[in-house]
């Protein structure tokens, strides 16, 4: 998934300068896209339990 935060990440981890930094900003941009990932699907369930009348009375 391709975030607006894809150019800013790898512009600092280019200027990172040492390995603990950049492997913070690397977990740091896996963690983001993860939660993206996840908040897409919850969207998808909402919408689809949403428009389904067996689910209304949950």
């Amino acid at each position: 998934m391709n975030t607006h935060y894809d150019n800013y990440h790898d512009e600092w981890v280019e200027k990172a300068a040492d390995y603990p930094t950049k492997a913070l900003l690397v977990a740091a941009m896996n963690l983001l896209r993860e939660q993206e990932k996840r908040i897409e699907n919850h969207k998808g369930k909402l919408d689809g339990a949403s428009w389904s009348p067996e689910n209304w009375n949950e």
